[in-house]
């Protein structure tokens, strides 16, 4: 579990790279604490993404993306999907991949972890709208 250095020492990162209405400690008196975030992707929209904080820094987080998360189809995106780098569903929320557990280090801060999970946002986004655009919607 994150102690308190660390915890003010990810506040300062992300308050000097995110606006302080992007994104909010939750429950951290609790067992399960976690962080959720506001990702804007370029296309404007936006997403809420969850990262559970209770093993972190010594484990990698588990990142889930709070929207829905469509197929091409209309279906909901599967759980652990190789192409699409998934993992299972928590509380309808999709968790995706981020970090591997040979490329995690304690030393990664939580702003990272943020980029990456935006990061899959605009791969997805460029996945579904690449569909659309090729049928001329």
């Amino acid at each position: 579990m994150m102690d308190d250095k660390r915890l003010e020492a990810e506040k300062q990162v992300l308050a000097s790279q995110l606006p302080s209405n992007s994104y909010r400690f939750m429950d951290m008196d609790t067992s399960k604490p976690y962080l959720v975030m506001a990702a804007k992707t370029s296309l404007g929209n936006l997403y809420t993404l969850r990262i559970d904080i209770e093993d972190f820094p010594e484990m990698v987080p588990n990142m889930y993306v709070k929207n829905k998360i469509l197929l091409k189809s209309g279906q909901p995106i599967l759980e652990n999907d190789e192409n699409f780098k998934t993992l299972c569903y928590k509380d309808d929320m999709i968790g995706i991949r981020h970090y591997s557990n040979e490329s995690w280090s304690p030393m990664v801060p939580l702003y990272h972890v943020y980029i990456r999970g935006k990061m899959w946002l605009e791969m997805y986004e460029q996945y579904f709208n690449s569909y659309k655009n090729i049928l001329g919607l």
